[in-house]
């Protein structure tokens, strides 16, 4: 049987394209990928946004949830194999500490968000007991 492996190859990536293609209706939930690590005091992030510079992205926080809002440029060319995902994407990161959200560090290097936020010691609540008097 003969195929055509032109054909083959570009449907193929067509598909996994048009799968993977992040959109503003709808976005991949788990991109762009990270990794967080914690220490006693402090969250760490490591998020992978290659090819944007800091006025291309938006990081914002509120209460306990961190949220990087953004958008891969389309750049029309003519590709072989074209394997990174271009439009809009929204990702959301919670923790279970409450964070100090006056005093966070970012950095952006080689492609590379690097994120440290402080955690907050929460109050403490006091319950003071009494005896009753029978």
């Amino acid at each position: 049987m003969y195929y055509d492996v032109d054909f083959l190859i570009k449907t193929w990536f067509q598909d996994y394209y048009h799968n993977y293609k992040l959109t503003s209706e709808k976005h991949i939930h788990h991109f762009p990928p990270a990794m967080i690590s914690e220490s006693s005091d402090k969250y760490f992030l490591r998020i992978l946004i290659p090819g944007l510079s800091a006025d291309e992205f938006t990081l914002t926080i509120e209460e306990n949830e961190l949220t990087l809002e953004g958008e891969f440029p389309y750049v029309a060319e003519k590709y072989l194999i074209k394997s990174r995902v271009t439009g809009k994407f929204k990702r959301s990161f919670s923790f279970k500490h409450c964070v100090d959200t006056e005093n966070i560090l970012s950095e952006l290097r080689n492609g590379m968000l690097y994120i440290e936020l402080n955690k907050e010691e929460s109050e403490k609540v006091v319950i003071k007991t009494h005896e009753l008097d029978e």
